[in-house]
């Protein structure tokens, strides 16, 4: 079997795209992590990003969402 023919497969596969999605955002985690890395860690300002409490706020905000949206049951 070609390497043309096995490509194929994989790409035929269930798995391939979701397994590709992950790979991107490992690779863009760690590119992301050097270029904070290069920068010092202040090429984004905390008074523009937030601090811990922005981000608890933010996921308390997603996660009553969420429930929100699943409360309200089909149709």
């Amino acid at each position: 079997m070609s390497l043309l023919q096995r490509f194929s497969r994989l790409r035929a596969g269930l798995w391939f795209i979701p397994l590709t999605c992950v790979l991107a955002g490992v690779a863009l985690s760690f590119g992301t992590i050097a270029i904070d890395q290069a920068y010092d860690y202040n090429l984004v300002p905390r008074s523009l990003s937030g601090g811990p409490d922005a981000a608890i706020e933010i996921l308390g905000s997603i996660a009553a969402s969420m429930i929100s949206l699943a409360g309200r049951g089909p149709g």
